[in-house]
């Protein structure tokens, strides 16, 4: 399966660089049947055994290719006025109090100019009615909006819609108000017999009396559902490295295996007992599936659990390695844009690793102690997943979690209880004392589980800045596949290939250096409780806010230093630079409104008028709407320049000041409209 499925991702990745016309596919095909048939039905002497495989793989490689241009051939909606859209909802990310946002298919569009068949999948943000039912997969839905391409400029380092939707498939976004939708019908999915499992869970958690921190962690690790969860609580798992636990995966899924595996071995070896034991450990590992929404990350462990069971039960050798393999090509054969989505990637790499190096590592040590034997064997674990899955997590999240081994041996352990704790509250809810004991016993365990995560995140050095690009995160792949293929595969080639890459590596690193000494740039932040902007200059930042203390300030200027190398060298308040007294910080200097640095004049407003001069200005900022001080501040803008309007100002407020730059010519950027705005300064700036 590992020699089918990468010549097949191949494949696939080439169709999504370059999808051949309709006429090169139906001339590819043939030919990829041809080098399949035959060597399935002339006989090759013993001595040329591996010409059929040599055959497959551009047979594979081209199937790849016509099947990532068939599964991803898709009909768009037409560009135009606001529309009606009958859609299918195929996945709710989660809900607010006021909103739920989805992944929706759309089966059919109305425009001025007529109907339209569609079949492309958008992203929906529904505003709540209280009187439209829940929104669930399988809702036929009649919405009224305006879809578009989703163009906001994320801030720097901060979450990206564009490249969160792109992998899979989405192309268009839309915000539904309340009252332009409406619930039509329901297709039924297999996930509705599960539906019964999940309100008793629901029901547990209105009657459990839990704090709503906990009960959102409850929700997490018992149904994937974290969109309760809190920023500060989503910080402390990821600084400790420990995210994982919160997102229904393989390790949820695996437990269960095992706690099966052991339960119904008494059951023997015979016929019979092997039929029984598959059966009851597929329906129970499926039933896990729909109870928790059939999420792809679950879907792809319990593949890969059940290929387990079914050979168990023919009395077939299972090779983890194929096992992984064949569940791989299962996937991408279902959905091929599984290739490009993080969460494919390194659940797949981490079991790779787990695969590969568990064993190793777990050898190196073997302790007496019970309990020093079974630490030992998380961190075998924990250390083999790390492995292979650092490469991309460090070239995504430039940052690296120090304390994920103790947090891990701790909180995995917790975790582990936790689940087996979830399914034991599903079966025993109903029984009086026994069920409000595990309730009671399943809460106090999550109140813990929270407290250990924040620990280990607020301890020294928990979560520092690893800026890896994703040249160098591909670089440090090869090497430790390099690596590996030395010390376990017995191939000495592994050692030179690791160690010719790495002049690349250092190539790359000092590439990297001089970039960023070099960048100059002015940020705004996609922040709508006030302004936040940073200036840069090289390796050094000054950031200005309207307030301090805003909400989110903290973890966007944050993203930013860890995503462009910069460190905060001083803050300054708005205030600050609106006294008459020059105010110096850093390598920046302002006054009276006026804020000079990195080449970039930058002008504040807000009720109250610039003070005259002739001095113009690369970037104007309004954070209020008073006529008379806008109408000043645009006089003082430089030919070229740029209209930034605060995220604090309201709709009608940035209406009006849009609609007199249009009328004067002049570029404005509204940041609750555009999203964050970035502007690179070049030497001719200043």
């Amino acid at each position: 399966m590992l020699r089918f499925a990468l010549p097949f991702a191949a494949g696939l990745a080439v169709g999504s660089i370059h999808t051949p016309s309709t006429t090169v596919l139906a001339a590819l095909f043939p030919i990829a049947l041809l080098l399949f048939a035959v060597p399935a039905f002339v006989p090759f002497p013993f001595r040329h055994r591996w010409l059929p495989y040599a055959a497959a793989i551009p047979a594979l490689l081209i199937f790849g290719v016509c099947w990532w241009a068939f599964r991803t051939a898709e009909a768009r909606p037409r560009r135009g006025a606001d529309g009606a859209h009958l859609v299918e909802v195929e996945v709710v990310h989660g809900a607010s109090p006021r909103h739920v946002r989805c992944d929706a298919r759309l089966l059919r569009s109305w425009s001025a100019d007529g109907t339209h068949a569609t079949s492309a999948l958008t992203l929906l943000t529904l505003t709540k009615d209280s009187l439209a039912p829940l929104v669930r997969p399988g809702d036929v839905l009649m919405v009224h909006a305006a879809l578009s391409p989703p163009l906001r400029t994320p801030d720097p380092g901060g979450f990206d819609v564009r490249a969160w939707v792109g992998p899979r498939g989405i192309h268009d976004q839309g915000f539904v108000e309340a009252g332009q939708w409406r619930h039509l019908a329901h297709r039924w999915r297999w996930t509705d017999l599960f539906l019964p499992a999940q309100e008793r869970v629901w029901q547990w958690l209105d009657r459990s009396g839990l704090p709503d921190r906990e009960r959102a962690v409850v929700l997490a690790l018992l149904l994937g559902i974290r969109n309760e969860l809190d920023a500060d609580q989503k910080d402390a798992f990821a600084r400790s490295g420990t995210m994982h636990v919160l997102a229904v995966s393989g390790m949820h899924v695996a437990l269960i295996y095992w706690v099966l595996m052991a339960l119904l071995r008494p059951l023997g070896g015979g016929g019979g007992a092997r039929w029984s034991r598959a059966v009851i450990a597929l329906l129970v590992l499926w039933g896990y599936a729909g109870i928790t929404g059939a999420t792809p990350s679950v879907l792809r462990a319990t593949v890969m659990c059940s290929l387990f069971v079914v050979a168990s039960l023919l009395q077939r050798r299972s090779a983890t390695l194929n096992t992984l393999a064949g569940a791989a090509m299962l996937l991408l054969v279902w959905d091929p844009r599984m290739l490009f989505q993080l969460s494919f990637q390194l659940s797949f790499l981490a079991v790779l690793g787990i695969v590969l190096c568990y064993d190793p590592i777990r050898r190196l040590w073997s302790p007496g102690n019970v309990v020093l034997r079974y630490c030992w064997s998380l961190i075998a674990v924990s250390l083999a997943a790390q492995l292979f899955t650092t490469p991309v997590s460090l070239a995504v999240f430039k940052a690296f979690p120090v304390w994920f081994l103790p947090a891990n041996i701790i909180i995995v352990t917790l975790v582990n209880i936790g689940v087996v704790g979830g399914i034991l509250l599903l079966l025993t809810l109903p029984v009086p004392i026994l069920g409000p004991f595990v309730a009671d016993a399943l809460g106090g365990l999550v109140l813990v589980v929270g407290h250990v995560g924040r620990f280990f995140a607020d301890a020294p050095y928990a979560y520092p800045d690893v800026r890896v690009t994703p040249v160098q995160g591909a670089v440090l792949m090869a090497m430790v596949l390099a690596i590996c293929l030395d010390r376990l595969g017995g191939q000495r080639s592994g050692r030179w290939v690791a160690l010719a890459l790495v002049p690349a590596l250092a190539f790359s690193i000092a590439t990297q250096v001089l970039h960023t000494t070099s960048v100059r740039e002015l940020v705004v932040f996609d922040e709508r409780a006030g302004l936040v902007m940073a200036l840069r200059e090289g390796t050094s930042a000054v950031v200005v806010e309207s307030a301090p203390g805003l909400a989110n300030a903290r973890q966007r200027i944050e993203r930013f230093t860890r995503a462009s190398g910069a460190n905060v060298v001083d803050t300054l308040s708005c205030a600050d630079l609106w006294t008459a007294v020059p105010v110096r910080a850093g390598f920046c200097v302002g006054g009276a409104g006026a804020w000079f640095g990195a080449g970039l004049n930058v002008l504040v407003v807000g009720n109250e008028a610039p003070p005259p001069g002739e001095r113009t200005f690369d970037v104007l900022v309004l954070t209020a709407e008073r006529e008379q001080a806008a109408d000043a501040a645009l006089a003082r803008l430089r030919s070229g320049g740029q209209v930034i309007l605060s995220g604090s100002l309201d709709g009608l407020q940035r209406w009006r000041i849009r609609k007199r730059c249009t009328e004067l010519g002049l570029a404005c950027h509204d940041v609750r409209r555009d999203g964050a705005f970035v502007r690179p300064i070049g030497p001719s700036s200043s």
